[in-house]
């Protein structure tokens, strides 16, 4: 009788992928292919002659980036892959009596976990999506370093002109900050591209939010999914984290988790906003004018409710809603 492939465990490293196939009668066979497209595609081979269905697991861990291509591709081939965070697998390591670790230990192990745990994670992204997260990653290195490349400009100008002296002529130093500025416009162009494509018509929907602003932001959340408006706000770290303890009650302030540059972009949404959308204008007006909040907490506070309104009209299935 035929044994049937019931999960699968993938342990990826740069060169190479140890792969265990887990059978029904619970025997395990483990083999090694290279960590490229040839190699993948012999992995889908194989899965297709075992007789794999596409509902069988493919357990991978979250290693970097090297798990992107066998992800990415064995996605595209019909199959369920699950990305896990390889810190399930350490407490699984650490559960056995004998706390093993090689490869295709952690390749059994894997496809184990597939078998033993409900709900993992599902891998849903494409080549565009992922290239697009990775473009926001690099715009905000890229934005850092103009930043600090600006300041030592600068200083270094004031202290010539302080010394009376010319070492350098300042078009010297214009011109690495002049590339820098290019290649931050390509790939906000690029982004803009990659964005969904309801982001345009988005953004002339809501008056002071620009397309570059709101496909940065979408591109930055790509592939995240959120069942409501707090844990998006949640998710950026514009969340209020509470500190009591008995009748102590300190000051609160925001948790700052997640991406710093996404909640760069926000600011710099809210401060449009403030400039030219009529209902946060009002609410910039009641909260800084009226309440007396601090500029920067009632620009936070639009930016908030600004994610509010961007789970209702994009990331809630029920079309565009009022502003509220």
């Amino acid at each position: 009788m035929t044994q049937t492939v019931i999960s699968v465990g993938v342990d990826v490293s740069k060169a190479k992928l140890d792969v265990a196939a887990l059978y029904d009668d619970h025997t395990v066979v483990t083999q090694t292919i290279p960590n490229t497209p040839e190699g993948m595609e012999e992995l889908i081979q194989l899965l297709k002659q075992n007789g794999t269905a596409g509902t069988v697991p493919c357990v991978l861990e979250s290693t970097g980036d090297y798990h992107l291509l066998g992800a990415v591709m064995l996605t595209q081939a019909g199959y369920q892959v699950n990305l896990i965070n390889p810190l399930i697998t350490k407490q699984y390591q650490q559960s056995s009596i004998r706390q093993a670790k090689s490869d295709r230990v952690d390749a059994k192990r894997l496809a184990k976990i597939g078998l033993l745990e409900a709900n993992l994670p599902v891998f849903t992204s494409t080549t565009d999506t992922i290239m697009a997260k990775k473009l926001v990653s690099l715009l905000a290195q890229l934005e850092k370093t103009e930043q600090r490349l600006q300041a030592c400009t600068k200083q270094f100008l004031t202290t010539q002109e302080q010394l009376h002296c010319q070492v350098l002529e300042s078009s010297v130093l214009d011109a690495p900050l002049q590339t820098l500025q290019r290649v931050i416009t390509t790939v906000q162009q690029t982004l803009v591209k990659l964005a969904p494509a309801q982001t345009a018509d988005l953004a002339q929907t809501i008056p002071g939010v620009s397309t570059t602003s709101l496909a940065i932001l979408l591109c930055g959340l790509t592939g995240k999914q959120f069942t409501n408006r707090d844990q998006l706000v949640a998710f950026v770290g514009l969340d209020v984290r509470a500190r009591r303890s008995g009748m102590w009650q300190g000051k609160e302030r925001l948790s700052k988790r997640g991406n710093a540059f996404l909640r760069k972009v926000l600011y710099q949404i809210a401060w449009g906003l403030k400039m030219h959308h009529p209902i946060y204008q009002q609410y910039y007006q009641r909260l800084y004018h009226e309440e007396g909040k601090h500029y920067t907490t009632t620009l936070i506070a639009i930016a908030r409710k600004f994610l509010r309104y961007l789970f209702a009209v994009y990331f809630k299935p029920m079309g565009y809603a009022q502003l509220v």
